[in-house]
């Protein structure tokens, strides 16, 4: 239905290289041997045994299936409500129980969300006789009755599941999906109507294993209706969060998105193709410039660098930044508070135990005052890129560089700062350096360096320590000429230009040096992120539609085959 704020579609049964590289990416990612089987849940209609097997869907499941939801309830108990659980969630493999409560019998507390949320599998039917059988069999293992609706005969759960055959699509979901799938057969409206959608997905890249479409407006209303309605308290405070990023990432929120995913030889890439409202302006030349100093910042960061990141708009990335930190962690007071909440109150080892109460400080005046990032005191803040590195705690390095509109802007950005930073317990004194115009040295307790603040050839610069000052300023050699740009260059390919680049190998190592390992958030993460090799983000402009696409290698990794078929 046109109506569905989400909507999936995917090759559920790929054939030769894809099929490979689907089974071997897919357990790389969820670490186990068939990442797949709990999709076949999606297809039950519940009952004592209720777990469909292959030899019952394999007659005639055709080449695709859909997924869309209309109606969304986040489960009162999962999944969890803060990003970054969610991203633990996402990497062990169980993403897919977001959506069981939805569309099948699995779940705890599962039954008292049937009649809020409303979603559907939609499965390409290649042999109807085999169809009937298999949902004649579901029904009368889940004692489902029939009912009728515009001369669509369909099967009929207590608990408010459905299953029919709508032409040539075998359907499950909840009741009221499945007769607006009724609805649209009869001429009602589809999501392919949609502006967005026809916009974005005729200019999709071609071969991609799966797709999405995600209506952001109709999304953010049903959010918003959870936030403030029934489905559990931990159901609402995840709506509510869930919200609140929409909101950071895209104001309006008006943009709609169009998701491709890819498998590959031990790499998944994922384009994210968007326009606000289906429709948007070409880039403008104001832009189109800050885009390329961006990229220059990013390819003149140091070599080898641990993470990379570039951004058009430094000012707006922080306050994003500053404004996801509760999401990220669940915070209740605030970004002053997301820290500690974060990391969950681990042993940080190797950092002093004043590191986070400082920097919470110091986020909790940022958080205050984020319209003040956004804006600089004579400008906007402009392009800016990002890098951390090393291994080892005696190798860590981590600096800033950001091209304000002006040089004036550069030295007037370090005044402001401080003003900024006043009553925040940390201490900023002038410093002087070679061939800077204005510097400051701020430190904080708990850390081993104190932060560099400097107005140098232009720019911005801020950087732990001087050895990472010189390193932001005037690289011995840049990233821009190393093999792994040009690797990365090479695998996003449109001439796309990295605007991040991470290295999991080294972070987690840098994370062990520091002690952040003694986390429980992290510690938590480490056990899926140490299966991953690199991460690639580049970005380009389509005329009317933006591309982003996301890397992930996946070194090989034997992963043991299950028992049975």
């Amino acid at each position: 239905p046109e109506s569905a704020p989400v909507y999936a579609t995917a090759d559920v049964r790929p054939t030769g290289a894809m099929k490979g590289y689907a089974e071997a990416d897919g357990q790389a990612l969820a670490h186990e041997a068939k990442p797949f089987a709990g999709l076949l849940e999606t297809l039950s209609l519940g009952g004592p045994s209720s777990a469909v097997t292959p030899a019952e869907v394999k007659p005639w499941l055709g080449e695709d299936a859909g997924l869309f939801l209309t109606h969304i309830v986040l489960p009162a108990v999962q999944p969890p409500n803060t990003l970054s659980g969610l991203l633990e969630y996402a990497l062990s493999g169980r993403l897919l129980e977001t959506v069981k409560p939805v569309l099948s019998s699995t779940g705890t507390g599962a039954s008292k969300l049937y009649d809020q949320s409303q979603g559907a599998v939609v499965a390409d039917c290649t042999d109807v006789p085999a169809a009937q059988a298999f949902l004649k069999a579901e029904a009368a293992r889940a004692g489902a009755r029939t009912a009728t609706y515009k001369g669509v005969s369909y099967w009929l759960v207590p608990a408010g599941r459905a299953a029919a055959l709508v032409d040539s699509f075998v359907v499950v979901g909840s009741q009221q999906a499945l007769l607006e799938v009724i609805d649209t057969a009869h001429g009602g409206a589809t999501v392919e109507q949609a502006q967005g959608y026809a916009s974005l997905s005729s200019n999709a890249a071609p071969g991609a294993l799966a797709h999405a479409y995600i209506d952001s407006p109709r999304l953010a209303a049903a959010l918003a209706r959870q936030s403030g309605a029934a489905g559990g308290a931990s159901g609402r405070a995840g709506a509510a969060q869930l919200g609140r990023l929409m909101r950071t990432l895209d104001p309006s929120p008006r943009t709609d998105l169009y998701l491709s995913l890819t498998a590959g030889v031990h790499q998944v890439r994922l384009d994210i193709d968007s326009s606000p409202g289906g429709t948007t302006q070409p880039p403008t030349a104001s832009g189109s410039e800050q885009a390329g100093t961006a990229a220059q910042l990013f390819e003149g960061l140091p070599e080898g660098s641990t993470v990379s990141v570039g951004t058009q708009d430094f000012g707006d990335s922080a306050a994003q930044a500053v404004s996801l930190l509760p999401a990220l962690s669940g915070s209740r007071t605030g970004a002053g508070g997301a820290l500690s909440s974060l990391l969950g109150g681990g042993n940080l080892g190797a950092l002093a135990p004043t590191v986070v109460p400082s920097l919470e400080r110091i986020i909790g005046v940022l958080s205050a005052r984020r319209g003040k990032l956004k804006h600089g005191a004579l400008g906007t803040l402009g392009p800016g890129a990002l890098f951390i590195s090393g291994t080892s705690l005696p190798e860590f390095d981590a600096g800033l560089v950001i091209v304000p509109d002006s040089p004036t802007t550069a030295t007037a950005e370090i005044a402001r700062m401080r003003a900024l930073l006043a009553g925040s317990g940390v201490q900023v004194s002038p410093t002087t350096l070679p061939d800077t115009e204005a510097a400051v040295s701020v430190t904080v307790p708990g850390l081993p360096l104190p932060v560099v603040v400097a107005a140098a050839q232009g720019k911005l610069v801020v950087a732990l320590g001087l050895s990472a000052f010189q390193d932001a300023l005037a690289p011995s050699a840049t990233l821009g000429g190393s093999p792994a740009y040009q690797t990365a260059v090479a695998a996003l390919g449109e001439g796309m230009r990295p605007r991040l680049l991470v290295n999991f190998p080294a972070l987690l190592a840098l994370t062990r040096a520091l002690g952040l390992s003694g986390s429980p958030t992290i510690t938590k993460l480490t056990r899926y992120l140490q299966g991953l090799g690199t991460l690639t983000v580049g970005s380009k402009s389509l005329g009317a539609i933006t591309r982003t696409r996301v890397l992930l290698t996946l070194p090989p990794t034997p992963v043991p085959a299950g028992p049975g078929p």
